[in-house]
């Protein structure tokens, strides 16, 4: 079937027809009143592996529901998938490949295959300047979103990069509160001075009233005010809910305004431009990469692709070279290598002989040598303990849902706690940018930190996570992540211990009542017993109190000692719930 329909050439009343494909997988977005930001995964890094199973399994075949099946299933029992699917999830494979792997360009499923652009984001050395050129090209309407009521027209990624550089930065509050309005990037001045009010109402309040108070009665005001039509004629029903108050209508909007800025935030950190600036977790342009973000800026063009039909708009979004950036500027390049080349080992002459390509890859190695000495002048810092009071507030910050992507954050700083107080090789199998700041979490298929000792290890499962979810997402891959752990041990020939933290918010009754058993069990998949300690972060917290007030130094006796101590109650104990307050003594007292 063919459609036919109207678009804006610019954005004037001038409008030319164009031809778009009835698509099965085409999103109709006629009708909406915010933009959206591609959320599925939530974690840009989590498409490489999945791209890499759906091309590898099912090029050239038909993306329908016996194929979106076969594929959920291969999803659901790798070992990198940290998500939850059912036996045979088509609508939860289509949520997983439709959203950001098709939206981006990434995946063609007409039939499936890999594109150009997917092939350098997938399988590429930068990744990161990959998913940055189609972020930049991510635009509404297009044909895999089409809106008939002409309402959009924006490149919703260049115009929040516009926002975060011309306001010094930008918070997840004022995204959620006011960007989601940029339906048209004509509407750009008005929502910056949106926000500059709102910062200047900020600042003026009074002790009478809160920040938290101040954001939801702006937010409260921007929703009534977007959908004072629909308010109007009572059509309040939300999706999968049956309450139709206003009350509940307004939650569930701020909360899908939340759930995009939350990924809109990830994605845009993922390019490397951009980071979110210590204490305020505001996101700000990343240090060094002001020229790459003005040159974007500058000469990324602001209307969105003008396409002929699907067939035109693909061969946009496909091209891996477009848009251009300032790396791909040679003699930026070069003056990018002088100025990070502490060996004065490359010489404007000698690095004027050599293509893009090679210049590319020696820039790549000076930034991750600049990356491994600012995360072992982070090392050195925290063994001084000078930092200990902004480890603990962190932790906080976490805890009152204070912080934007908690799970990396818990990550990193679960990392810097225990780097601060033993003196073992603390490896963080999250991903840093070169600051040394959390960038992405770890892959499914790694504890998220390892502590290499000398005659003990322990790896380290951070999870926010709660209730039963808890024990369906952590169970049993913590289990599995420690088995591997002893395997390794032994293939080295090494005799050590190895010992699992799994550090919740709060450890929930069926995770505990798991852990426990598994002291228990011997099993011989998982090496015999499993020596996991869990505990809740506010008691690690304590911990840390207790190791700093002790001597100050390196605690890697005092803890095997804790360790050991709580895996053998778990033995004398009548039950789980006694062996946790077993713990708690051990860790606090």
């Amino acid at each position: 079937m063919q459609v036919w329909d109207e678009q804006l050439e610019t954005h004037t009343n001038k409008r030319v027809k164009i031809k778009r494909s009835g698509h099965p997988t085409m999103a109709n977005i006629t009708g909406k009143k915010t933009i959206f930001f591609v959320t599925s995964p939530r974690t840009p890094d989590k498409m490489i592996d999945e791209i890499d199973l759906l091309v590898l399994n099912f090029s050239g075949k038909k993306w329908d529901k016996k194929t979106q099946q076969a594929f959920a299933n291969l999803l659901r029992e790798s070992e990198f998938f940290q998500g939850k699917l059912a036996e045979n999830d088509d609508f939860g494979a289509r949520d997983r490949i439709n959203r950001s792997p098709k939206a981006l360009g990434f995946v063609d499923l007409n039939p499936i295959s890999l594109t150009p652009a997917g092939e350098q984001y997938v399988y590429g050395k930068r990744p990161s300047e990959a998913l940055t050129r189609q972020l930049l090209k991510f635009q509404l309407p297009s044909p895999f979103h089409v809106d008939k009521g002409d309402t959009f027209y924006v490149k919703p990624y260049l115009e929040l990069m516009r926002m975060v550089y011309e306001l010094n930065g930008l918070s997840k509050d004022e995204i959620q509160a006011f960007f989601m309005e940029m339906v048209s990037y004509d509407l750009f001045d008005e929502i910056k001075n949106r926000i500059l009010k709102f910062r200047k109402d900020v600042r003026s309040r009074g002790k009478q009233i809160s920040y938290k108070t101040l954001l939801d009665q702006a937010m409260n005001n921007r929703v009534l005010e977007i959908y004072d039509n629909e308010i109007k004629a009572n059509k309040l029903k939300t999706r999968e809910s049956k309450d139709t108050s206003l009350t509940k209508f307004l939650r569930t909007k701020k909360q899908n305004h939340r759930d995009y800025a939350d990924a809109a935030i990830r994605y845009l950190r993922a390019t490397e431009l951009f980071e979110l600036e210590p204490r305020t977790y505001r996101l700000v342009v990343a240090k060094g990469k002001k020229k790459d973000v003005e040159y974007i800026l500058n000469t990324v063009d602001r209307k969105p692709y003008p396409y002929k039909d699907e067939n035109d708009y693909k061969e946009y979004l496909y091209n891996p070279n477009l848009p251009k950036l300032l790396t791909d500027n040679k003699d930026e390049l070069i003056s990018k290598i002088i100025i990070l080349d502490q060996s004065k080992k490359h010489t404007k002459q000698s690095l004027s002989l050599k293509d893009i390509g090679e210049l590319k890859d020696i820039h790549s190695d000076l930034v991750q040598t600049i990356k491994a000495q600012n995360i072992e002048a982070i090392k050195n810092e925290l063994a001084s303990y000078s930092i200990f009071e902004d480890v603990q507030q962190v932790f906080e910050d976490i805890k009152h849902n204070n912080v934007v992507d908690a799970p990396l954050y818990f990550e990193w700083n679960t990392w810097r706690a225990i780097t601060m107080i033993t003196s073992g090789n603390i490896i963080g199998n999250f991903r840093v940018d070169t600051e040394g700041n959390p960038l992405q979490t770890a892959p499914g298929n790694k504890p998220d930190i390892y502590c290499d000792y000398t005659d003990f290890d322990v790896i380290v499962e951070v999870t926010l996570s709660t209730g039963h979810k808890q024990y369906e997402m952590e169970g049993e891959p913590i289990t599995r992540h420690l088995a591997a752990q002893k395997r390794l041990n032994q293939e080295k020939g090494l005799k050590k211990e190895s010992y699992c933290l799994f550090i919740a918010q709060k450890v929930s009754e069926a995770t505990l009542a798991y852990i426990y058993s598994m002291h228990r069990i011997n099993i011989s998949y998982y090496g015999g017993t499993s020596k996991i300690i869990p505990i809740d972060l506010s008691d690690f917290q304590l911990l840390l109190n207790k190791l700093r007030n002790r001597d100050r130094k390196a605690n890697v006796e005092s803890l095997k000692i804790i360790l050991e101590e709580a895996c053998k109650k778990a033995l004398t104990t009548e039950n789980e719930l006694q062996w946790q307050k077993e713990i708690k003594s051990l860790f606090t007292t």
